[in-house]
Order: C-alpha cells, then sequence, then structure tokens
C-alpha cells in the first residue's frame, strides 16, 4: 500500500528569504517526526514549475539572458544588467527550492494520496496578496482533513467583504494556528472556532539545525561587517544611522537587496542565513530577519516599514514576536537617533525554548501524531 502524504499548502515565492525558509522548516520538522510530507506547487506560481525539461533549460545562459531582456524592455525602471543578476540570484533560490523543499510533481495530487493538508505559514491569508483567498483558506477541491499552521494575515486593516470568506473558511478546518495575535482577535470575532498563535515554523528549528544549513553555503565574507535586509525603501536618515553605526565600529554594511553588491547574484536562501548568522549587527525591516536573528543570538534593530502600495499596517507580525520575546525595545525610533542597547538573550534562549515546545506540541497534535 502506497503511503499517504502530508501536503503543504504555502506561497511558492524563489524571491523571498523568508518563504523559502519557512516552508523548509515546515517541511523538516514533519518529516524529521517521521510522517511523509511534500509542498503543493502553488496555483498562483506558474512558473514555479521545478520538474521537467522546462526546469532543466530554463536557466542556460541564453534563456537567462533573453528572459532579463524582456523584463528590461516592460520594466523601463530597471536596466538588463540588473534584470540579468535578479534572474541570477532566482536560480539560486530555485535550486534550493528543488534540493531542500521537495514537492509534489504535478500541481494538487490526488487526495487518496494524502492523509492531511497543513495551510501556512507566510502570508498565506493575506487578502492583498493573493487572489483566490477561498482556496487558501480551506482549499476545497481536496476533500482530506486540513489543519492552518502559522497561517498569517499579516494586516490589521481587513477589509468587511473578506469576513464571510474567512468565517465558513475556517469552520472547514479541523484545526487553526495562526502566526499574529491580530489575526487570532479578528478570526475571534467571526467564530467560535479555538484559534491558537503559534511560532513561525522557522523557530521550530533549533540553532544547531540552522547552523548546519547555513554552512551548506559556501559564501563568505571574511572583514567584519553589520548586515541589512529592506524589503521596503529606508530613509535616508535610517540609512545615516546604519552607516554611522558601522563606521564608529569599523566594521563594513553588507546590503542582501543592493543588486550593485557583487554578491546579489549568488545570494540565495542558505547564503541569507550564513551572513545573518555571522554578522555583528542586523538592521532590517523583515520579519525573518528579525526571528533569525533571534535564533542566530545576534544584536538586531528593526525599523518600521509601510507598504507604499497597500497602505495598511503591515507589522502585525514584528508585534506579536516582540511581544512574546519581549522585544519592543528592538524597534527603532526615528525621534531617537542613539545606540540601542546589545540584545541580551538569556531570557530569550527560555522563552524560545518554551514556545518552541508549546507550538511544536500544538502541530503534531493536529497531525494526529
Amino acid at each position: 500500500m502506497d503511503q499517504k502524504y502530508v501536503a503543504i499548502h504555502t506561497i511558492n515565492d524563489d524571491t523571498n528569504f523568508g518563504n523559502r525558509l519557512q516552508n523548509f522548516a515546515l517541511q523538516k520538522v514533519i518529516s524529521d517526526h517521521g510522517i511523509p510530507v511534500k509542498t503543493l506547487q502553488d496555483s498562483m506560481g506558474q512558473q514555479s514549475k521545478y520538474y521537467g525539461m522546462w526546469t532543466e533549460i530554463r536557466y542556460l545562459p541564453g534563456l537567462v539572458h533573453l528572459r532579463a531582456l524582456k523584463k528590461s524592455v516592460s520594466n523601463q525602471d530597471s536596466s538588463f544588467r540588473n534584470e540579468l543578476l535578479k534572474q541570477k540570484r532566482q536560480s539560486v533560490f530555485q535550486s534550493f527550492t528543488k534540493k531542500y523543499v521537495p514537492k509534489f510533481a504535478n500541481g494538487l495530487v490526488d487526495s487518496k494520496k494524502l492523509r492531511k493538508v497543513v495551510i501556512g505559514s507566510d502570508q498565506i491569508w493575506n487578502p492583498y496578496f493573493r487572489n483566490n483567498l477561498v482556496e487558501d483558506i480551506s482549499m476545497p477541491d481536496l476533500p482530506v482533513e486540513k489543519v492552518s499552521y502559522a497561517a498569517s494575515i499579516g494586516i490589521s486593516d481587513i477589509d468587511e467583504k473578506y469576513d464571510e470568506i474567512f468565517k465558513f473558511g475556517i469552520e472547514k478546518l479541523q484545526a487553526v494556528s495562526v502566526r499574529e495575535n491580530s489575526a487570532k482577535k479578528y478570526l475571534n470575532s467571526l467564530s467560535n472556532k479555538n484559534v491558537e498563535v503559534v511560532l513561525d515554523p522557522t523557530m521550530l528549528l533549533e540553532k544547531k539545525i540552522w547552523t548546519q544549513v547555513a554552512d551548506l553555503s559556501t559564501v563568505t565574507i571574511n572583514d567584519g561587517y553589520v548586515v541589512t535586509y529592506f524589503l521596503g525603501t529606508p530613509s535616508s536618515k535610517q540609512l545615516d544611522y546604519i552607516y554611522e553605526y558601522a563606521t564608529k565600529r569599523n566594521l563594513n554594511v553588507v546590503n542582501l537587496n543592493d543588486v550593485n553588491s557583487k554578491l546579489f547574484s549568488s545570494i540565495g536562501p542558505l547564503e541569507f542565513l550564513k551572513i545573518i548568522r555571522d554578522s555583528e549587527t542586523v538592521f532590517a525591516d523583515s520579519f525573518h530577519a528579525a526571528v533569525f536573528s533571534i535564533i542566530f543570538e545576534k544584536n538586531f534593530e528593526l525599523f518600521n516599514r509601510q507598504d507604499n502600495l497597500i497602505v495598511r499596517d503591515m507589522n502585525t507580525r514584528m508585534k506579536t514576536l516582540f511581544d512574546v520575546f519581549n522585544l519592543e525595545s528592538r524597534l527603532h525610533s526615528e525621534e531617537v537617533n542613539e545606540d540601542l542597547d546589545v540584545v541580551d538573550f538569556r531570557d530569550i534562549r527560555n522563552i524560545l525554548e518554551n514556545e518552541r515546545n508549546r507550538s511544536l506540541n500544538w502541530l503534531l497534535s493536529a497531525l494526529g501524531d
């Protein structure tokens, strides 16, 4: 008799470090507990096909250059060189996914081959990122039991037109967990369903595991440095603060999203881990930059980010993270241009261990293990 799999439904984004690493982490945690697991191919990621001839040839030099040329023509604000470097970086991401995050080869699989579906993590329930919220919440095409693990809505300002979708969707789930306190509050206002707040999947793996994963990267930065990772656009005041901080300590600044950096096209998820682990301090507006700073016990400062295209609060994940680990002091204030105290991780270690055990127990219980 064929073995039945747990299927993970999450966002497939081969441009986002946190997305790939949370997918890897959830899959590894489930697999490490003896449960066969693979990730479903995201219906929104039509080009994220990791099997077949096209996958093998699409990153040949000629095709990479052709795609970069097409993108630079359609996007007048980006040069051919920049688009080429982005394509090369994406090839590193796709290699990581293909090697370390096994997927079902042909999209949605026969439900007879599944024991359960886990929906999450990342902003899989953010209605402004996704175009099929009904599918993302309850996966109606797969008639098997479903649970959500650390599913993220990512915002607190949710249009009431989505209320009914969320209300009926979560009622179809066997167990519901989310990543933000604000998501729990919102879902509890719609339903009597028990909703648990759990850790992001990346925090279910211990530091020693992530260290082993980071060591798979061959990228090395010899001199001392601080690292920056901004998904939004940092202000000139923020950049001045960071460079002054580095200069006072005789450190270089490594910007993970600087397309002009010599490292840019070679930085994938493994390199992201290693560069953060080996840095002196991390400056970011990214949730997962904060998460891995905590895991690797790196001094870090977080900057508030506001998406210019969607004027809504995108920082609910940060707020929950800060509440859990008593790290409100890590949020950089624009009004105060003084260095924050170095993080003391003694209490944080105990909190992380307790929260990891609680979240892991919730997940395994939801999976019926």
